[in-house]
């Protein structure tokens, strides 16, 4: 049996049922991935929370359309140690509205990104209603096509629904999410946030973020 301590990034299911999924997390620049079931650990993280990680090599079998096992780090427990970053932002209860024009199911991963966004932004604005306002955050959402990439386009706004949304000058600062041919080998190989970027969508300039 081991246990150490690592910087959550997120969780992978590799069923719908969400009978077997993939922990992902971060540990000295090195990313790991450990075979997690949903039956016997429910518990939930946000990016950037630092948890303790109690696990042991073992023979699993990590899908249900083929009976072969593999030996895999499989999860025993898991607890929190530290809130992150995106945990302390959720907990100050700000209420986060969403006006997904285009869209008829908001992505969770959109939600995800947002949450990651607006904890982690150097933006002044940003920073500034962060620490010292209670005032909503609101974004507006919508899918386009950028070249022979697929983006969600979003724009973060200081303010509450419906009156942000009907001028786009609200926005304060506008992003880009890749989701273009996305596959469940890239989730294993990089963090969902490794696609977003910040928009100057006067210059039509892409800037990678990075918290």
């Amino acid at each position: 049996m081991y246990k150490d301590e690592y910087k959550y990034n997120e969780s992978w299911n590799q069923k719908w049922e969400h009978f077997n999924h993939y922990l992902i997390v971060k540990k000295g620049g090195n990313q790991y991935r450990f075979v997690r079931e949903y039956e016997t650990d429910k518990k939930t993280y946000e990016y950037g929370d630092i948890i303790e990680v109690e696990w042991t090599k073992k023979l699993v079998n990590i899908d249900e359309y083929n009976d072969e096992k593999t030996i895999r780090d499989y999860v025993f427990s898991t607890k929190k140690i530290e809130s992150g970053n995106v945990s302390n932002f959720l907990d100050s209860k700000w209420i986060t509205q969403f006006n997904n024009w285009g869209m008829d199911i908001l992505s969770e991963e959109v939600r995800l990104l947002t949450y990651y966004y607006l904890a982690n932004s150097k933006n002044e604005l940003i920073e500034k209603f962060r620490k010292e306002d209670k005032q909503p955050f609101s974004c507006y959402i919508e899918k386009i096509n950028k070249g022979n990439k697929k983006y969600y386009l979003l724009g973060i706004i200081l303010g509450s629904y419906p009156d942000v949304f009907k001028n786009k000058e609200n926005v304060i600062q506008w992003l880009l999410y890749d989701y273009s041919d996305r596959k469940n080998e890239d989730l294993l190989n990089e963090k969902l946030y490794d696609r977003l970027y910040e928009y100057d969508i006067l210059k039509d300039k892409l800037l990678k973020f990075k918290d």
